[in-house]
Order: C-alpha cells, then sequence, then structure tokens
C-alpha cells in the first residue's frame, strides 16, 4: 500500500494536535489523547452542524428575539444530548445508589459526556462573543463555563468522569427553558418548575448526598466534586423559590 505525503501530513497534524492536548490536559498516554481527540471532534460536529443551520434559518420579528434565540440554541442542543447521555447514570443511583467504588471511575460514554461539555462551554462562549455579547451572563456564562470546564479536566485527567454523569440529568428544565426562548409559544413555565423541582432539587440532593458521604480523602478531584455538588444545590434552591414567588403569574400568563 502506498502512502500519499498528504497522509504522512495528516497523521503529523493529528500526532502534534495530541502532544498539544496531552500537555494542557497532562493525559498520560497517547491513547487517552486520542480518544479525547475523537470525542471532540464527534462533539464539533453534533454542536457545530446544527447551529450553523439554525443560525442561517432562524428568523424573529425583532433583532432582539433574533439574538435571543441564537444564544439559547446551542443551550438546547446541549441540554438535550446531556439529558440522554447522564439518563442511564441517573436511574442507576435512584435503583441502585451510588457506592465509593463506583463514582471515581471512567466509562467511555462518560468521557465523551464530559468532552461535549467541554466543547460546548467554548463554543458558548465564542460564539457569544461574536454573536449574542449582551446574552453571555457573567454568572451563567464566563463563571460557570470556565468553572465547569477547569472541574471536567480535572476528571478526565483523574478518571473520574462517571461521577459527573448523572447530573446531566438536571439539564433537562435547561432544554424546556431554552425552547421557550427559542419561540416564545413553546414557553412552558409551569412544566419547566416541575423538571426543575423533580431534577435539579429532588435528585440534587440525592445525587449530592451520595457524593457528600462518599468523600475520599485520597482522590484528587473529589473535593471539587463535593464543592460543586453543594453550591450546586444551594443555588438550585434559591432559583427554585424565587421561581416559586411566581407561580401564580405563570399559571395566568399567556403565550406571547
Amino acid at each position: 500500500m502506498t502512502v500519499t505525503m498528504d497522509e504522512i501530513m495528516a497523521c503529523e497534524r493529528w500526532a502534534s494536535t495530541r502532544e498539544l492536548l496531552s500537555t494542557i490536559f497532562l493525559f498520560k498516554d497517547d491513547a487517552e489523547g486520542d480518544q479525547f481527540m475523537r470525542d471532540a471532534l464527534l462533539s464539533m460536529i453534533l454542536l457545530w452542524v446544527p447551529i450553523a443551520i439554525f443560525f442561517l434559518l432562524y428568523k424573529r420579528d425583532t433583532a432582539k428575539r433574533l439574538v435571543r434565540g441564537r444564544a439559547w440554541f446551542p443551550t438546547l442542543i446541549v441540554a438535550v444530548i446531556s439529558t440522554y447521555i447522564g439518563l442511564p447514570f441517573a436511574l442507576d443511583i435512584l435503583q441502585n445508589g451510588f457506592s465509593l467504588e463506583e463514582m471515581y471511575v471512567d466509562s467511555d460514554r462518560a468521557r465523551f459526556g464530559v468532552t461535549f461539555y467541554i466543547v460546548f462551554a467554548i463554543t458558548d462562549i465564542v460564539l457569544g462573543v461574536i454573536f449574542y455579547p449582551g446574552e453571555l451572563d457573567i454568572l451563567s456564562g464566563w463563571i460557570h463555563h470556565i468553572m465547569y470546564v477547569l472541574l471536567q479536566i480535572n476528571l478526565l485527567r483523574n478518571h473520574a468522569t462517571s461521577i459527573f454523569m448523572p447530573g446531566f440529568l438536571e439539564e433537562l428544565p435547561t432544554a424546556i427553558l431554552a425552547l421557550g426562548h427559542i419561540h416564545p409559544m413553546l414557553r412552558q413555565d409551569i412544566l419547566f418548575g416541575l423538571s426543575f423541582f423533580l431534577t435539579r432539587i429532588l435528585f440534587q440532593y440525592i445525587y449530592a448526598y451520595f457524593i457528600v458521604s462518599n468523600y475520599n480523602h485520597n482522590h484528587p478531584s473529589a473535593i471539587f466534586c463535593v464543592a460543586a455538588a453543594s453550591v450546586s444545590s444551594v443555588l438550585h434552591t434559591h432559583w427554585f423559590i424565587n421561581w416559586a414567588k411566581n407561580i401564580k403569574k405563570y399559571l395566568k400568563k399567556k403565550p406571547e
């Protein structure tokens, strides 16, 4: 078999990129770098292709609504795919609990899920700066994305990605919220609140309980996971209380 110069150059570019990523993420071997690159490429396809099509075809009656709809579409994609990825892990917790041995481990599905979220966070920040800077909030945009990227890099490096997967179920209300921002006729405030309560309150506290109660002092990712679970529980409770204060308004409100 004859190998062309283009194929040799492609292999060299792949190896160079893998080496760069291995340096950034501190991967232990080439296999980890290769898997991350494959997962990242698939993530880019799953995100960038529908985003490009949506940006070209999406129309709204005002510039403000156009920008807001574009801003929420990447979030809709990641919420739907993350919910699908995390559902089996969440169901396993509810049925069988979450032991210490099961928490700080890896799987191909979990590593892809973490990589997918990293690609989304970077994509959302880049698109936000270019297309919707006014919609890129400091707390839920910049701070949230950067902190979660750092956490997920830590999980990838320490082969603990499975601990993050049950929380992906909590992206379900985000998908409902995103639909409402993309088109007002799709807004469902009560459904959003119900899904938020079931996933980000009830399930979150079960999930956080297992993480905190099975704290592993010897694992380098443990302290970050406990911190993320604790802060998330407090924030979700605060947000749900604010939503509940307006429930009468939501019950009476009609779609635009």
